[in-house]
């Protein structure tokens, strides 16, 4: 047994998380009354009362370095005061805007004596080597759109006079400086939660973690939706919450689908659906969440060759979805374990691309397949008919690897 051997990630972020809990329940036992009052004020607002919110944003913006508030307002067209940012700093962060503005294609990390060498490649690389990992980074013009419409078109309703061109190339800015900030924010929220105790900050932190807040403050926000401007923000934030709120395992999606019944809005339930159908939640599914899979347990034949096929078909989807064509051509062409189900397969692949994808709508696919045969092979739907063809161009390509 090696003794040096570095822990998993998952088990780091499961200790983590338990200290985390922790220090965030110690602090609430002993500031009961400090926590009562957030909690009140926060349940009891009303369109007309924003304070708590406010003072929210206020303790967010403490933490943000100045040179990013002042690419935050460049982006919102608000007049700079005198800040001095330095140099050296505003160079560095306009160097690597310019580097990987128009990038598209990884962020590669190498894990070498515990410390992580970090590169830019256009190409993923086929590798044995379990301590590299590849990040996938969208280019401009992809990364735009990905964005889901109704986000992109509330964005130029807020910024209208600016060009979708210059809003994406702000927007895009502002996206590469938080990339590169983010350690420093991670840094000073910590600070602040564990030096400084920022009662907001920690009241905030624990209503969020024990007390279904995502859930709570969404009820709350539909009083704003009546108020002009900020509605158009509303849907977006509510969309945002729901599939925080699900993908980290604070709230069950029943949860949030019994909630968006009592919405007055139609709109903010359209958006907390969505938001649920594209999220995978993390409640009954706790042991897949867990486990690390090697695909070349799963697969059959030439492995190399078919990592590197699977590779490119996965770099070939448009949606998520299609995984379920992926799964149901490696089981026809004999080229996947017959007893792998969806499931298991679709954590299998998550781990081997290194990504995360949509979880709900691929399992709904894949059953269609695999149970209603008869609808899937006749439908004349053309989306049916376009996932038909995807099956079978990709079972005759790995079909013909031995």
């Amino acid at each position: 047994m090696q003794m040096n051997k570095l822990p998993d990630i998952e088990t780091l972020k499961r200790v983590q998380q338990e200290k985390y809990f922790k220090f965030l329940c110690d602090w609430k036992k002993s500031h009961e009354d400090e926590y009562l009052s957030y909690r009140n004020n926060l349940e009891a607002l009303s369109s007309e009362d924003t304070a708590i919110y406010e003072k929210l944003f206020d303790m967010a913006i403490s933490c943000l370095p100045t040179y990013f508030l002042s690419l935050c307002h460049l982006l919102f067209g608000i007049e700079q005061g005198d800040e001095e940012i330095p140099d050296e700093e505003k160079e560095f962060v306009d160097d690597i805007i310019e580097e990987l503005f128009d990038f598209g294609g990884y962020l590669k990390v190498d894990i070498k004596d515990g410390k992580p060498d970090i590169d830019f490649v256009l190409q993923r690389e086929e590798s044995n080597n379990s301590s590299v990992y590849f990040l996938h980074i969208k280019g401009k013009d992809e990364w735009w759109s990905s964005i889901p419409t109704q986000y992109r078109l509330i964005a130029l309703a807020m910024f209208r006079g600016i060009t979708e061109e210059e809003l994406k190339s702000r927007a895009r800015r502002i996206i590469i400086a938080a990339c590169v900030y983010s350690p420093i924010v991670i840094e000073n929220l910590c600070e602040l939660a564990e030096q400084e105790q920022d009662p907001t900050l920690l009241s905030c932190m624990y209503y969020i973690s024990f007390e279904h807040g995502f859930r709570n403050i969404s009820k709350n926000l539909g009083g704003f939706m009546a108020t002009g401007g900020i509605s158009v923000i509303v849907p977006a934030l509510v969309g945002a919450m729901t599939k925080t709120s699900v993908t980290r395992g604070f709230d069950k999606k029943t949860d949030w689908k019994k909630d968006s019944k009592n919405y007055d809005s139609t709109e903010l339930r359209h958006e907390v659906m969505n938001a649920l159908e594209d999220s995978v939640g993390k409640h009954g599914r706790p042991r897949l969440e867990q486990e690390v899979y090697n695909i070349d347990e799963w697969l059959v034949g030439e492995k190399l060759v078919l990592k590197k096929t699977i590779m490119e078909m996965l770099e070939e989807m448009e949606h998520d979805y299609e995984l379920a064509y992926l799964w149901i051509a490696l089981l026809r062409s004999n080229h996947l374990k017959k007893d792998t189900k969806f499931s298991k397969f679709f954590r299998v692949i998550c781990g081997f691309a290194n990504h995360e994808y949509q979880y709900d709508r691929a399992q709904r696919m894949a059953t269609l397949i695999e149970h209603g045969k008869g609808t899937f092979e006749s439908s004349k739907k053309p989306s049916i008919q376009r996932g038909r063809r995807w099956v079978n161009n990709w079972t005759n390509r790995l079909t013909a690897i031995s």
